[in-house]
């Protein structure tokens, strides 16, 4: 049984639901036709003769249908909603096959934009939730994976809902993985969402700023408070990094995509994780400067109390605090949390 066309679920979100009969897919262009070739019932969604005469100048599969279902949807990159569009064929491909689904897996896409990675997932996954925060966009996608009845496309803003809300509206289960090209300016958010949520994915593959992609994956020396969080959490590692020119339009910085697996249990093992994270993010308060300094500005204590803490947990103060590894910051967990018994 299908779900329904539109759908609203008990949240803070409403979410447009358009569900799609099971089916393998594979996508291409034909003409002046975006279709998606289902081995069941195959669809087509023709273009008027004078959006396809815009495009004739357009060269390559992928620009070409790119360019098409922008036309469709009369939608063109949104800069307030931090739309870079991954284009190279290659890179989607690299992407999928990093994700490793398994066939008990939904998979989860954030930002599916105009449906060129949504099609590869499609064809491997059992179940696909789609979510696209532009209407226009979503609606066009809608349209497109009409003949699939594995894919469903939600038009929420994927900060606005659970991932287990998420999970439920798009007619997914457990266990799940994340994958998106996300806007740069809300991609440490979208991930923490995932990371810190009741229902855990398996696995992210996300596109980030390749800023953020490295500081969530540094080692000690370069570490800072995002990398001990994600860390903490799951395995994290760049896999490939993305020129601007694999996006329409360009970004303005570079790209990389980061794999995270989650991790069962957490690396650091402690009794609280949320004060644990704010002991590292009092720690972080001041990074340039030494570690007894930046932790006493962090939890407003003096120099001299920090100082002792640090000792107790057998930690050198004189350096900073992108130098401490997981385990360090675990230490000085422990020896505050005995100081703060002491008081």
């Amino acid at each position: 049984m299908g779900l329904p066309r539109t759908q609203v679920v008990t949240s803070s979100a409403i979410i447009s639901t358009w569900a799609t009969p099971r089916t393998t897919l594979r996508t291409g262009e034909r003409g002046g036709s975006i279709f998606v070739s289902c081995s069941r019932q195959p669809s087509a969604l023709p273009f008027s003769s004078r959006v396809h005469s815009r495009l004739k100048a357009t060269t390559g599969a992928n620009v070409s249908y790119h360019a098409r279902m922008r036309a469709r949807a009369r939608a063109r990159p949104r800069k307030s909603l931090g739309q870079h569009w991954l284009t190279d064929r290659a890179a989607l491909r690299r992407i999928v096959d990093s994700m490793e689904i398994r066939d008990d897996e939904t998979v989860i896409e954030i930002g599916a934009g105009t449906g060129l990675l949504t099609g590869l997932l499609a064809e491997r996954a059992t179940r696909l939730i789609a979510v696209e925060l532009d209407e226009r966009l979503a609606s066009r996608l809608g349209e497109r994976f009409a003949g699939c009845d594995n894919v469903a496309v939600l038009a929420s803003d994927v900060l606005e809902i659970s991932p287990g809300e998420l999970l439920t509206a798009g007619g997914g289960s457990m266990p799940y993985v994340v994958v998106g090209n996300l806007p740069y300016f809300i991609g440490t958010a979208i991930v923490r969402q995932f990371l810190e949520a009741t229902v855990r994915p398996r696995r992210l593959v996300v596109t980030l700023q390749a800023e953020v992609a490295e500081s969530m994956t540094a080692p000690p020396g370069r570490m800072s408070y995002l990398g001990v969080e994600v860390q903490t959490l799951a395995m994290a590692k760049v896999l490939f990094r993305l020129a601007p020119r694999a996006f329409n339009p360009p970004p303005k910085v570079r790209s990389a995509v980061v794999r995270l697996d989650l991790l069962e249990p957490a690396e650091v093992e402690v009794d609280d994780r949320d004060a644990f994270l704010s002991l590292v993010r009092a720690g972080f308060a001041a990074p340039r400067k030494r570690l007894r300094n930046s932790l006493a500005v962090g939890l407003r204590i003096t120099a001299t109390e920090a100082a002792a803490i640090l000792a107790e947990a057998q930690v050198d103060g004189d350096q900073r605090p992108a130098n401490l590894s997981l385990g360090n910051w675990r230490e000085v967990y422990f020896a505050y949390r005995q100081s703060v018994g002491r008081v």
